[in-house]
Order: structure tokens, then sequence, then C-alpha cells
């Protein structure tokens, strides 16, 4: 059990291994998982990430801008190589995942992905 303090100062007491995703950027963190919407806070995702206490570590990739992700491995049902509507003007997408239910976009390829999430948990 962890403590996430949100935007508007409220102390979110969670379960650490219901974190699926973790964002950082633009002067907050984004935590998906714990409830029905993302938690975002202030402190650094990095930070937030080293001191959950998981049983499954989670696995650090990187977004189309280049900022790390940290995705839950068995969270992720899919993976595939990018549409042409999934990368953004000016990002590099190799991979999309679907992690709980929605979808994130990442800069390493189809095989680097799935070698990753697989050693933190996943079967894709």
């Amino acid at each position: 059990m962890s403590d996430i303090t949100a935007l508007d100062g409220a102390v979110m007491h969670i379960d650490d291994d219901s974190v699926v995703l973790v964002t950082g950027g633009l002067g907050s963190t984004s935590v998906r998982g714990p409830g029905p919407a993302d938690i975002s806070t202030r402190e650094d995702a990095a930070v937030l990430v080293a001191r959950l206490r998981l049983k499954t570590p989670l696995a650090r990739l990187t977004r189309p801008d280049g900022s790390p992700v940290w995705i839950k491995g068995g969270a992720v049902s899919l993976v595939r190589k990018p549409l042409p509507g999934d990368v953004p003007p000016g990002g590099r997408v190799g991979a999309v995942l679907f992690v709980a239910g929605d979808h994130q976009a990442v800069a390493e390829d189809v095989d680097a992905v799935r070698t990753s999430l697989n050693a933190h948990g996943a079967n894709v």
C-alpha cells in the first residue's frame, strides 16, 4: 500500500499492484489503474515508480515524445505495429500496446516491446 497525493491535495491510498501505467511530463505525473480515472500528481514519475512495492516491476518503455512510460506487463493484452493514425506529428512510434483496455504508443519496435514486457509479467 502506498499513498499518492493528487494535484488537488487529496491523498489516495492505493494497492501498489493495481498500478498499470505511469507517465510523467508537463509538470505532473499520471497514474493509471487504482481507480476509475487516472490520478495526477506533482511527484516525479521515476521517484513514484521507485517507491512502489510491486510483486513484479513495471517495464520501462519510451513514449513517442521521448519521455518514459512504465507499464505493468500483466495488464498488456495486445502488442502490434503502428497504423498511420498512431504516429503523432514529430513522434516516433514502433509499437502500440493495449493496456487495461486503453492503448499506449511507444517508440520501441514490436520485438523489443514484447521482450521487455514478457520479462515483466506479460505473455504477449
